[in-house]
């Protein structure tokens, strides 16, 4: 990545992404929609208008507007070609459309443009790995190195940089939509997110993780709570045969609610930390995308000789993994650009879908589970009995 500008960074000063609304939009293609809403940033009055609202003063504004509506521009091609491109090269221009997308959304958050040198983190060259996903990740702390920045302006409670190296398995089995992929994959590898069951107990919503879940990943269900993000603030653990509940502290309820992550599956998964360096680190997902892709364009771009017999003929099943992982981050990255942008985190659903699963008790389950088999029982006996059909018992 080329020297973009000398100007120096500062923090944004804005709420931490845990604590932003949630917000659910209607509409039948979530992707397109996207960058529909993103577009609105490729012309300048938005651009100002954005400014204006937020109290911020740009010294060059017709070379940032435009900075920030190529940028925007651009980003989309990418995404859009890599969206009909092969395996051979689609990584590549995922990455290019993430940071590219990313150095725009700084510059539009920020006034200025971003005084990037270089990507902040290399491949490690491991010529002994058998799979892809052993490959290592070493972060750089280069202040001006891109994943430096975008790390200062989108996850700063992270400090990515001082984490050291992570692998492509640590990326993978820390993102909700690849975990079914990741786990018949990597059986009985460690994974970082996990999906939760919510339980409504009287007034208070407890979520259940599956103590099965937790021992096939971790070893030992103990180790896990104090991995969960925010897990000492908000929850008082009870650990059952079956689950670890996950009960909320007085007056955190609505934090607990909106904890965690939504999953492409419409499932909850709460994230948990990475231990790296004697420090827990739990950097937003759209890190995780932006170094995975990082690693994976840099094997398509750098590493023929690792890549191309992978694409060619793949015999660890990666393969499904990594294409899960790539239309995955085609899909979350640009929307969770557009959460940064409008302070909230944005859900879309489907027209006449359920914005929210409703939430019930044990009791209320197991009524439903008797009502729809009383239901299909009768179903049957109408189809048998009521056609004049003879009974088989």
């Amino acid at each position: 990545m080329s020297k973009l500008s000398e100007t120096s960074v500062s923090t944004i000063a804005s709420p931490k992404w845990w604590d932003w609304d949630e917000r659910d939009i209607v509409s039948e293609d979530a992707e397109n929609e996207v960058w529909q809403r993103l577009s609105t940033y490729t012309y300048e009055p938005n651009i100002k208008r954005y400014w204006d609202e937020k109290g911020l003063v740009c010294c060059n504004e017709g070379a940032v507007t435009d900075w920030i509506a190529g940028c925007f521009r651009q980003a989309r091609a990418y995404f859009s070609a890599g969206n009909v491109s092969p395996l051979d090269i689609r990584p590549l221009l995922y990455y290019y459309g993430t940071t590219t997308l990313l150095a725009g959304l700084s510059a539009l958050m920020q006034a200025q443009e971003p005084p990037i040198k270089g990507h902040g983190m290399k491949l490690n060259d491991d010529s002994s790995a058998t799979k892809l996903s052993n490959f290592q990740i070493k972060i750089l702390p280069e202040p001006n190195g891109a994943l430096s920045h975008f790390t200062t302006c989108f996850s700063p409670e992270s400090k990515l940089a001082h984490s050291g190296s992570w692998s492509l398995m640590e990326i993978f089995g820390s993102l909700p939509d690849l975990k079914a992929d990741f786990k018949l994959c990597y059986p009985n590898t460690p994974i970082f997110c996990h999906a939760v069951e919510p339980i409504r107990m009287g007034k208070i919503v407890v979520e259940r993780l599956s103590i099965e879940d937790l021992r096939q990943a971790h070893g030992d269900e103990k180790k896990v709570f104090p991995l969960i993000h925010r897990a000492e603030e908000l929850y008082l653990p009870q650990w059952t045969e079956n689950y670890l509940s996950l009960s909320p502290k007085l007056g955190q309820w609505k934090e607990v609610l909106s904890a965690g992550w939504v999953g492409l599956d419409g499932r909850k998964y709460l994230q948990l930390g990475h231990q790296k360096n004697k420090q827990l680190f739990m950097p937003h997902l759209l890190m995780f995308y932006l170094i995975g892709l990082y690693a994976l364009g840099f094997l398509s771009r750098y590493k023929p000789q690792t890549w191309n017999p992978f694409v060619l003929q793949d015999k660890t099943g990666e393969r499904l993994v990594i294409e899960r992982f790539l239309s995955s981050a085609a899909r979350n990255v640009p929307n969770f650009a557009l959460d940064y942008i409008q302070q909230c985190r944005i859900h879309f659903i489907a027209p006449g879908a359920d914005s929210r699963s409703p939430i019930l008790t044990t009791q209320e389950i197991e009524s439903k589970i008797a009502s729809e088999v009383k239901k299909q029982v009768e179903a049957w006996k109408r189809q048998h009995f009521d056609s004049g059909a003879s009974p088989i018992f």
